[in-house]
């Protein structure tokens, strides 16, 4: 109510991830835009950092910063893992681009549309990727906290089915684009699958995740 020019709150039904992240994109009016999720937040200079990243490379339409990841008890894991992105590294293996991380101009949208349904940021960061030069500076940006009961860990079938359709949806991204049946990207798939049918990957998943060995390179 203090600011209703420059922050505006909406809650209703929506059809998905992607459906409410479009509807914010539809009503933005900067400039700039990123997003977070329910367990993020931005640190406090995270804005003026990349205001000043924009302002001082006016050709840059794209930028990613580090992430911080914590548990449900605030507790620091460690930080994401980030390297410099590649297009063709992308479609074979991963996107090293944390979520929360990523700010971008709104000419981005104009030429490479929204997300999809499925909100899947990396079908997204592909088609970014072939369109933009994605720059990464080495500010955290943002802080993200790990829950049992996210998306990708929960063992609610809802929760399931939306993790079944995004890997699956990433899988079939990257062979679209070029990516063999070989590819890292392919064995990753498998690998869900597998785990997924034994009832294990959530478990697997999120045990992995909080190791703070795994972000040490």
């Amino acid at each position: 109510g203090k600011y209703p020019e420059r922050i505006r709150f909406i809650s209703e039904p929506d059809n998905g991830v992607g459906d409410a992240i479009n509807k914010g994109l539809k009503l933005a009016k900067g400039r700039i835009w990123g997003w977070l999720d329910t367990d993020a937040y931005y640190e406090p200079d995270a804005i003026a950092t990349i205001a000043h990243f924009f302002q001082s490379n006016l050709d840059a339409y794209v930028v990613f910063g580090e992430c911080n990841e914590i548990k449900e008890t605030g507790e620091l894991v460690g930080r994401h893992l980030i390297r410099d992105f590649d297009i063709k590294e992308a479609i074979r293996d991963v996107v090293y681009i944390p979520l929360f991380s990523i700010f971008y101009r709104m000419e981005v949208i104009d030429k490479v549309g929204p997300l999809n349904d499925l909100g899947n940021d990396y079908e997204f960061w592909v088609r970014v990727g072939k369109a933009f030069p994605i720059h990464r500076v080495s500010n955290v940006l943002s802080v993200n906290r790990l829950r049992k009961d996210g998306v990708f860990y929960s063992r609610e079938p809802s929760k399931r089915a939306v993790r079944v359709a995004r890997y699956r949806e990433d899988y079939l991204v990257s062979r679209q684009n070029g990516a063999g049946i070989f590819s890292p990207a392919a064995h990753k798939y498998l690998r869900f699958l597998i785990m997924d049918k034994l009832g294990i990957y959530t478990f697997v998943a999120y045990q992995l995740r909080i190791r703070p060995r795994l972000f040490s390179w």
